[in-house]
């Protein structure tokens, strides 16, 4: 699974260079700025095997005769400060023709808002906030040089209406653990929830949110003062 999905990111790469690197440039740097902590999911050690395999098959099937690609590597720490410093140093050193992450969202934004003023464009599996899916087109956009590849808070918001709105449904209560799936990418849950009250706003849906913390709450006692008879409903049986 890891191996197909970067696979399709650094072919998205060579597919958005390759129409405007220079016929006489011969060498095509890729600067993947991803955590080296092996526990995230696309750390440098899991991507790395990923990345020589559709190295090598881009050029066993010819798809840039003429061009060396390589991959240079940076930690983003999965941090706000690390990931923009490792891109200002690709550029500044001139070794960067594209960005292929960071993934976690607080690494992502600040290397997308610069990479436009660079002409080096992004691609990422991260980037799930749903503020990244903003129009690219408008005169202000924040990060039009962003093309993010993977699933999203979007489209996660998106499906869950759609399916509230199909059964009639109009109240919402969101709750959720602000500190939840810290493995996968800080603040995870609590970018997944401002995502939904975003789009619930859109669908004007009735809607509130809750921030549950585990440490303190009861979820009995929750679900019975955040929910009760105001965001219940008659039980489904679907057969």
């Amino acid at each position: 699974m890891m191996q197909s999905k970067t696979c399709l990111l650094l072919m998205c790469a060579v597919f958005m260079v390759k129409g405007v690197v220079s016929l006489h440039k011969k060498k095509l740097n890729i600067a993947v700025i991803v955590p080296d902590d092996e526990s995230r999911m696309f750390s440098i050690k899991h991507i790395k095997p990923a990345l020589s395999y559709t190295l090598e098959y881009i050029k066993n099937i010819s798809l840039l005769p003429d061009i060396h690609i390589s991959t240079l590597f940076a930690d983003s720490g999965c941090s706000p400060k690390d990931a923009p410093i490792a891109a200002f140093n690709f550029h500044m050193k001139h070794k960067v023709d594209i960005f292929l992450g960071p993934v976690c969202d607080y690494s992502l934004a600040p290397v997308a808002r610069y990479s436009p003023y660079w002409n080096i464009p992004v691609i990422s599996p991260g980037g799930f906030a749903h503020n990244f899916g903003a129009n690219k087109s408008e005169p202000d956009s924040e990060y039009p040089a962003l093309t993010r590849v993977g699933v999203t808070f979007n489209s996660l918001s998106v499906t869950i209406l759609e399916i509230v709105r199909h059964f009639k449904w109009n109240r919402i209560k969101i709750i959720y653990d602000g500190n939840s799936m810290e493995d996968i990418a800080p603040r995870f849950c609590f970018l997944g929830a401002a995502a939904f009250v975003a789009y619930s706003k859109r669908y004007k849906m009735d809607h509130e949110f809750y921030m549950y913390v585990p440490s303190v709450h009861n979820t009995e006692e929750v679900l019975r003062e955040k929910v009760g008879n105001k965001y219940s409903g008659k039980c489904l049986r679907f057969l």
